[in-house]
């Protein structure tokens, strides 16, 4: 048995429609970042690259081992290492082992995600699909 007479076409105008919108919702969205693009620069143009520094820090200086499977920035200025051996807080000179407080625990010591709040909260995602929330 076929379709009914004019089924199809109303199907196939309604997928073009949807076309429609997300071609000029991609152009829309490539216009934004085209126009912001220009307002913003992860390194200062107007310097040679030789012109930066950097430093390394290795396994052997005492940094973190294992692999980082996370990274988030509070606002405090802490960069937060998400480890394979638990959380890592990093201040740009050494890095020191983060431990719950004793009234509290991880589900896991495999720290999978992070995520900075506003307000200074770290949300720590583990391997056990559970997360925790703590004030640093």
């Amino acid at each position: 048995m076929g379709k009914p007479h004019g089924q199809g076409r109303y199907a196939a105008l309604g997928r073009a429609r949807a076309g429609l919108r997300a071609v000029r919702l991609s152009t829309l969205l490539s216009g934004i970042l085209f126009a912001w693009g220009s307002l913003a620069y992860a390194l200062d143009p107007a310097l040679e690259v030789n012109q930066y520094a950097h430093t390394v820090w290795k396994v052997r200086d005492g940094f973190v081992k294992g692999a980082i499977f996370a990274i988030a920035q509070t606002p405090d200025g802490y960069i937060w290492l998400g480890t394979e051996f638990g959380l890592v807080r990093f201040d740009g000179v050494e890095n020191v082992p983060w431990e719950p407080p004793p009234d509290q625990h991880l589900p896991s010591t495999l720290i999978m995600s992070l995520l900075a709040a506003r307000d200074g909260t770290l949300w720590i995602g583990t391997f056990k699909g559970s997360s925790r929330s703590t004030r640093n």
